[in-house]
């Protein structure tokens, strides 16, 4: 009687199962999100605005990389900004 899988048929499959789910690890979409911070505030006589803005672009987390605690997104750009409006 033949043995259908080898113990090194097992290992070859346990392998390139577990590269497939490790190379997924973040989407293939970027998420961007925007913040203002403590809100904007006005001179005396509101001809100027002030506000601090962060912006940041990142990839979710995807795959084995979520569990256990929802894992860590991947950082591509991240700023944070005093803007100043004059009307």
């Amino acid at each position: 009687m033949h043995k259908i899988f080898t113990c090194k048929h097992i290992a070859v499959i346990l392998i390139i199962s577990l590269v497939s789910v490790v190379s997924s690890c973040h989407s293939d979409y970027v998420v961007l999100d925007y913040n203002l911070h403590h809100g904007a505030c006005y001179n005396q006589d509101s001809s100027k605005i002030a506000a601090i803005i962060s912006s940041r672009a990142f990839f979710k987390p995807r795959g084995i990389s979520k569990f256990p605690d929802g894992g860590m997104p991947k950082y591509v750009f991240e700023k944070t900004g005093l803007y100043i409006g004059d009307f």
